[in-house]
């Protein structure tokens, strides 16, 4: 943990990011009814039950010294998502030379879900842009 709150501490730098990373699963859901239209000395009325549409995961990227984020919306969350979600990553930043990713210990968060995605040459050069920061087990 301290590795983490280290980076916290070192001085802004646009060629040394530090932005943290972690996905969450959302339910898609759609209103059963349509609403009812406003005419005039009413407001709109809704009914909120709802029909739920399946599941999808976001993969966030946030860059707390600027408060700049980064969203990738997919399907599900497995190893091939989360290296497209951090290729994309790493094109946001194309003029950083090393980007400090800190992320959880989750089983795809590592360089084979890029070299697997991506073939050996190309995952390998993707993953030595980053400088990866692990949280402790129970520290997220």
């Amino acid at each position: 943990m301290e590795e983490v709150l280290a980076l916290y501490e070192q001085p802004f730098s646009r060629r040394e990011l530090f932005v943290c990373f972690d996905e969450r699963p959302v339910q898609l859901l759609d209103s059963k009814r349509d609403a009812l239209p406003m005419y005039p000395g009413t407001v709109t009325r809704r009914d909120f039950e709802y029909v739920r549409c399946g599941t999808a995961n976001l993969f966030c990227a946030v860059e707390p010294r600027t408060g700049s984020h980064f969203v990738k919306a997919t399907r599900c969350r497995k190893a091939a998502d989360f290296a497209e979600a951090v290729r994309d990553l790493a094109y946001r930043y194309p003029k950083a030379w090393k980007i400090h990713l800190v992320l959880d210990n989750l089983n795809i968060h590592m360089r084979f879900s890029l070299t697997r995605r991506f073939g050996w040459k190309k995952g390998l050069r993707l993953w030595s842009r980053f400088c990866v920061h692990y949280t402790p087990v129970h520290g997220s």
